[in-house]
């Protein structure tokens, strides 16, 4: 049996074309973590006991993107979303990657967006996290896959 290896540095995540990857990551364990809003199925049960299971069709899944509170990611995180704020029609509306560049893991959206400024922001003795949160409209789809290396 062979050993499997890891390094962050293979992760590469892109939203509307701005690399999320290449700076002060945040200090925690985690920088990308992926929820999605709904299962693909679901299932209710009749009077009779009778169960149907039915497609939930909810593609939308949100991505908690973590840098550090002194990252320059976070001016291009805070550019993008004043573009979005300013302009008509979703102007910021554009693609996500997240991508195992060793492995199989890819998550994949063409409509992606930030939901808007971090939250809980803190000022403290040492640099802290902010937490962006970015909205991803069609996040279930055939390009997404969660694979091993």
């Amino acid at each position: 049996m062979s050993a499997s290896s890891w390094d962050l540095k293979d992760i590469t995540c892109i939203l509307a074309g701005i690399p999320l990857h290449d700076e002060d990551i945040g200090k925690g364990e985690v920088f990308v973590e992926l929820e999605y809003e709904a299962p693909d199925f679901e299932d209710t049960v009749g009077g009779d006991g009778h169960v149907t299971r039915f497609a939930t069709n909810d593609p939308r899944a949100t991505a908690t993107i973590r840098s550090m509170q002194t990252s320059a990611l976070n001016d291009r995180l805070m550019a993008l979303l004043q573009l979005d704020r300013r302009s008509p029609n979703g102007a910021a509306v554009g693609g996500f990657s997240v991508v195992d560049t060793q492995g199989r893991h890819v998550i994949s959206a063409t409509q992606a967006w930030l939901m808007g400024p971090p939250g809980g922001v803190q000022f403290g003795k040492e640099p802290g996290e902010l937490e962006w949160q970015v909205r991803m409209a069609d996040a279930k789809t055939l390009a997404t896959f969660h694979g091993g290396r």
